[in-house]
């Protein structure tokens, strides 16, 4: 990984540790809904510009079929020296975890159903 891509996660990590302030919320990294929840918003990005941060930090690629986040990456970078080191604050405690459920109906407030359940990953 180049430098420059240290930089990038380096400013990734601030805006999370920001983030992670919020009592008991979590952000979606990648879904196909123009929410609140999605991590492009709370970063006061374009879709566009969200995707080609985390291309430049490694946390993504593009593929034939589109867009498409590097689960072990993230992984690594949650666990990585960002959140682990001593200067980190003690109660800045961000997961990568993946969800399945109907987010769309969560995020509407209506009934969910199984049909429209999907796997998607939140920090």
């Amino acid at each position: 990984m180049s430098l420059n891509s240290d930089a990038v996660r380096d400013h990734i990590a601030d805006f999370l540790h920001f983030l992670s302030g919020a009592a008991s919320f979590w952000f979606t990294v990648h879904t196909s809904y123009d929410h609140g929840c999605y991590l492009s918003n709370r970063f006061g990005m374009s879709l566009h510009e969200y995707q080609c941060l985390l291309v430049a930090a490694h946390l993504a690629h593009n593929t034939d079929s589109g867009f498409c986040i590097k689960t072990k990456e993230w992984r690594r970078f949650i666990a990585g020296h960002h959140f682990t080191s001593p200067e980190v604050v003690d109660d800045c405690k961000i997961e990568f975890v993946e969800k399945k459920m109907d987010i769309g109906a969560f995020i509407k407030g209506v009934q969910p159903t199984r049909e429209n359940r999907a796997r998607f990953y939140v920090l």
